[in-house]
C-alpha cells in the first residue's frame, strides 16, 4: 500500500491553517470547513440548503450545515475529508522527519502531538457523520481508524522525550496506521454518490404479544442473529446472561442529573431465567450518558475479538456496542438499533494493543426507550486462539 496523500491544493492551503488552531477541536474546525468550500471550488453548491436537524448535534459548531432528511450533508463530508488530508499530510512529515539522522526526536514528538490532536479533532465529528444516511458502516471504520491513531500517539508521548527508540517505534507504528488512509477517503467521497435512502419499517411487537401498558409484559422472543465468525478461548464477560443478578461486575453508570434504573426482570428475557432491563427518566444528549459497563477484561495486542449482545426495547433505539480501556481509549465501537424483537448483535474488533483490564460498554443516552439487556459475550475470533 501507498502512503496516504491528500489532495495538492486543499492540503497545502489548509495544514497550517488546521494545525494551527488545533485542539480548540469542533470550534476550530468550522473555519476549516469554510475555507474547503472555497478551495473546493464551489462543489458544496449544488448541496440542498440545510433544514432543521430532527435530532440534538453533537456539535453545535456544525448545527447549520446538517442537511435533509435522507441527503448525505455534503459539507460535513467534505470537512473530513480535509481533516484527513491534514492526517496524511502530518504522517508524511513525520515519516520523512524520522529518516533523520541524528533522529530528531523533539520534533518526531512534535508531529506525533498534532496527529493525536487532528484525531481528537476528528472523532467530534463522528456522531454526525453516524446520522447520514447508509454511513454508520464507515463512521465506525473511521472511528475506529482514529483511535487507533490516538492510542498509538498517546503511548508514544508517554515516554521520555530522550528515549528514541520509543519514539522511533510510534513513528513507524502511526505509518502503518496512516496507510488505511486512502481506502476510507475514498469511501467518505462515495457518500456523496449514493441515492436517497428509505426509512425502514419499524419492528411490530410480536402479536402474540399480551396486551398491557408495559413492553415487559411481552413474552420472551427467541432472539435472531446474523451471521457471525466463530469463537473460541475462555468467556471473558461474567455473568454475562445475568442468571446472578444485575449487581457486581455490572455497573450502570450515569452522568450527573441523569436517572435510570438497573433491575433484573424475569419476565422478558432471549434466554432464562431473567435478563437486564434498564428504565430511563432523563433525556440526555450524549450517547455514554448512560451506561452498562463490566472492566477487568484482559486483551491481546493484535488478537481479533467479537462481542456479542440480546437486545430489546420498547421502541426503535441507538444502542453502542463499546469495549475501551479504562481511561477511555476506544479499541472498538459499533451503533446498532435495539427493536421490540429480541435480536443478537455483535461488534467485531482487533485490539490495538494489549490491556489486562479493558471495559466493555452498552451504550444507552440519546434514548429514553426501556432497553433489555441478555446474553452478554466477549471473546477472542477462533482464528487467533492457539490450539
Amino acid at each position: 500500500m501507498t502512503r496516504p496523500t491528500g489532495p495538492a491544493g486543499r492540503g497545502d492551503r489548509l495544514a497550517g491553517l488546521l494545525m494551527s488552531r488545533l485542539p480548540e477541536v469542533v470550534g476550530a474546525l468550522v473555519s476549516v470547513a469554510v475555507v474547503a468550500v472555497i478551495l473546493i471550488g464551489g462543489s458544496l453548491g449544488s448541496a440542498s440548503p440545510p433544514t432543521a436537524s430532527p435530532r440534538p448535534s453533537a456539535s453545535p459548531s456544525l448545527a447549520s450545515s446538517t442537511a435533509p432528511p435522507n441527503i448525505v450533508d455534503a459539507q460535513l463530508v467534505n470537512l473530513l475529508a480535509t481533516v484527513n488530508d491534514q492526517l496524511g499530510a502530518g504522517g508524511a512529515r513525520l515519516a520523512e522527519r524520522a529518516r533523520v539522522v541524528p533522529f530528531p526526536t523533539a520534533d518526531v514528538a512534535t508531529l506525533i502531538r498534532e496527529l493525536n490532536a487532528t484525531a481528537r479533532s476528528a472523532l467530534e465529528l463522528i456522531p454526525q457523520l453516524e446520522r447520514q444516511p447508509g454511513a454508520i458502516p464507515l463512521a465506525d471504520r473511521l472511528s475506529a481508524f482514529y483511535d487507533a491513531i490516538r492510542t498509538t500517539a498517546t503511548a508514544g508521548l508517554q515516554g521520555s522525550v530522550t528515549n528514541a527508540a520509543a519514539y522511533r517505534r510510534t513513528a513507524a507504528e502511526l505509518a502503518v496506521t496512516l496507510e488505511a488512509l486512502p481506502g476510507l477517503q475514498a469511501d467518505l467521497q462515495a457518500l456523496l454518490l449514493l441515492p436517497p435512502a428509505s426509512v425502514p419499517p419499524v419492528a411490530s411487537p410480536s402479536p402474540s404479544a399480551s396486551a398491557g401498558p408495559s413492553a415487559s409484559d411481552q413474552p420472551p422472543a427467541t432472539p435472531t442473529t446474523d451471521p457471525t465468525p466463530p469463537v473460541g478461548g475462555p468467556e471473558l464477560v461474567t455473568g454475562g446472561g445475568f442468571e446472578g443478578g444485575v449487581g457486581s461486575p455490572w455497573m450502570l453508570v450515569l452522568d450527573p442529573g441523569v436517572n435510570a434504573r438497573l433491575a433484573a426482570d424475569a419476565d422478558r428475557f432471549a434466554s432464562a431465567p431473567i435478563a437486564a432491563r434498564i428504565s430511563i427518566s432523563t433525556p440526555t444528549t450524549s450517547r455514554g450518558a448512560i451506561a452498562l459497563r463490566q472492566a477487568g477484561m484482559p486483551i491481546e495486542a493484535g488478537a481479533s475479538y467479537v462481542m456479542r449482545v440480546a437486545l430489546a426495547a420498547s421502541g426503535p433505539r441507538e444502542v453502542v456496542l463499546r469495549v475501551a480501556s479504562l481511561d477511555g481509549v476506544t479499541y472498538g465501537a459499533r451503533v446498532v438499533v435495539a427493536t421490540a424483537a429480541w435480536t443478537v448483535y455483535e461488534l467485531q474488533f482487533s485490539a490495538p494493543i494489549g490491556d489486562p483490564s479493558a471495559v466493555l460498554e452498552i451504550e444507552l443516552g440519546r434514548s429514553t426507550a426501556t432497553t433489555w439487556i441478555d446474553d452478554v459475550s466477549l471473546r477472542q475470533a477462533i482464528q487467533d486462539v492457539v490450539p
